[in-house]
């Protein structure tokens, strides 16, 4: 049920499924305190070092976390020892967070380059708000992340209307599904889940680096179908066999999405491999100095209503990049003009150009 957010990291290889392994033994080790099948010692040193390294390979991480703080705070009827271990494990991961950071400070400047993180236009602030909270809402859809925010057309408003339902049934099924359970580690996912969106909504605000999306909510997303999950296989809802249908079209679903049109990629990808190996060296860097856009046609039968859209992952750059990435896992995409032109470098224009000449050639 996880899959929209699982095939969408593995895909564009985020640091978050470097995380997923430890994402899950935190959660294995929670639902072992709760189950109390775990010493406390045991629990303390496994989960402080989970949380640490969590933290490190993506400072979000550290959300999960901080969400925990008020249902330790408002956790009744367990024994004060499960209370005190994981408030005491939490304390613990900010102190190695902290003397982390101070290292990050005292040897880069900045304790997470806030500085190249943090985005100060305010041009677009309240647009930015509204996509982050429709990418919130989106929180409870397991199947498909699509939004439409340019309403210049009924037809493009009609659509985001009616995918901003969707979500919203899916919160409806999902809290009638929850609401019942009287399963602390359930409890904990959905409250974990919850908080972390919203304390990653206002970081978002506060930020402005990229709207919410399957990535940024990917914490969310993860431990809220997860409880999901074990409230519809304890209840059994759903039996197993239309669970493993519904998964198997949410894979085939965002496999689809995410490739569209193969042939495309496989030219792309050609072309950029041609252009690197003529390099004299193996591009280090990748500029986009052509910034072409690429929109796509759609034509509605018989009232022949005739739209535009661009899609992000048809764009030239956008394929350019994934493809450099798998070419050079290290290569670093420049947002500013290089001063000086060299072979270590390679520019959109010339991919694009060696396009153009194939095509004529052709």
């Amino acid at each position: 049920m996880c899959l929209k957010s699982t095939t969408w990291i593995f895909i564009y290889q985020c640091s978050e499924y470097i995380g997923l392994p430890f994402l899950y033994l935190f959660i294995y080790s929670i639902h072992q305190l709760f189950s109390d099948k775990i010493s406390s010692k045991k629990f303390f040193i496994t989960v402080s070092i989970l949380g640490f390294i969590l933290c490190t390979i993506r400072y979000a991480n550290v959300f999960i976390f901080i969400s925990s703080l008020p249902f330790v705070f408002f956790l009744k009827g367990y024994s004060e020892r499960i209370k005190f271990t994981l408030f005491s494990t939490i304390v613990c991961i900010g102190m190695l967070l902290s003397i982390y950071l101070l290292f990050n400070y005292l040897h880069i400047g900045s304790f997470a380059s806030e500085s190249k993180r943090i985005n100060n236009e305010t041009d677009h602030f309240w647009k930015d708000t509204y996509v982050d909270f429709i990418g919130f809402i989106n929180l409870s859809n397991p199947f498909f992340y699509l939004k439409t925010f340019d309403y210049t057309t009924k037809t493009k408003l009609f659509l985001s209307f009616i995918f901003i339902i969707i979500d919203f049934i899916f919160w409806y099924i999902s809290f009638r599904l929850l609401k019942k359970t009287k399963n602390i580690f359930v409890k904990y996912l959905v409250i974990v889940a919850i908080l972390n969106g919203i304390i990653t909504f206002f970081a978002a605000m506060a930020q402005g680096i990229e709207p919410l999306g399957i990535r940024i909510l990917f914490n969310s997303s993860y431990l809220f179908y997860f409880a999901l999950l074990i409230v519809i296989r304890e209840n059994n809802v759903l039996s197993d066999k239309i669970l493993f249908i519904i998964c198997l079209l949410s894979l085939v679903y965002n496999c689809c999405f995410i490739v569209k049109i193969p042939s495309n990629f496989l030219f792309y990808k050609h072309a950029v491999e041609k252009v690197a190996q003529n390099k004299s060296s193996l591009p280090k860097y990748y500029f986009d100095d052509d910034e072409k856009v690429i929109e796509t046609v759609y034509t509605i039968p018989i009232i022949n209503k005739t739209f535009y859209y661009t899609h992000e992952n048809k764009q030239p750059n956008y394929i350019y990049k994934a493809i450099l990435r798998l070419i050079n896992p290290s290569i670093i995409f420049l947002d500013k003009a290089p001063q000086e032109n060299n072979s270590e470098i390679i520019y959109s224009s010339e991919i694009n150009n060696f396009i153009e000449h194939k095509k004529s050639a052709d």
